[in-house]
């Protein structure tokens, strides 16, 4: 064999090397929009601003607020656990590059609600913003995916 061919051949398994096997998956997530109290500033304090008191923001700390909260499959009775530094914020939804993901949303609140998602490639029916499709304005008591 030439040099030339030797060289192509390595360029080849090389090339075969560095590729590797995708596995998309569709990873599946149930969320639930909730009502909830919500308590912001759980030690009577103003941790951010100290010096400052608590001001007017200290006569009512508790405060009607609507969650995303993640469950564990689609009876929506087990609730998958969430870091307390996450606070308020709604569950973390994961992929990498090739997966499809697939959410369960339902409306357990009092007025019509969504979500909208960032960072992931999505069509205007699951856009969940602006009022577009049926996944934008979901009532009470209904669910979309």
């Amino acid at each position: 064999m030439n040099t030339t061919c030797i060289k192509l051949l390595r360029l080849l398994l090389l090339t075969i090397m560095a590729t590797g096997t995708v596995h998309a998956e569709i990873r599946e997530y149930w969320v639930a929009a909730e009502k909830v109290s919500w308590n912001y500033a759980p030690t009577g304090k103003n941790l951010i601003r100290p010096d400052m008191g608590m001001g007017v923001w200290g006569h009512q700390l508790t405060y009607k607020k609507y969650r995303y909260i993640q469950y564990t499959d689609e009876t929506f009775n087990k609730r998958t656990p969430q870091p307390e530094w996450m606070g308020i914020l709604g569950p973390q939804i994961r992929a990498v590059e090739g997966d499809t993901i697939k959410v369960h949303f339902l409306n357990r609140a009092d007025k019509p609600l969504s979500m909208h998602p960032h960072g992931v490639m999505y069509n205007e029916q699951n856009e969940g913003a602006d009022m577009k499709g049926p996944g934008a304005f979901v009532k009470p008591g209904q669910s979309f995916t």
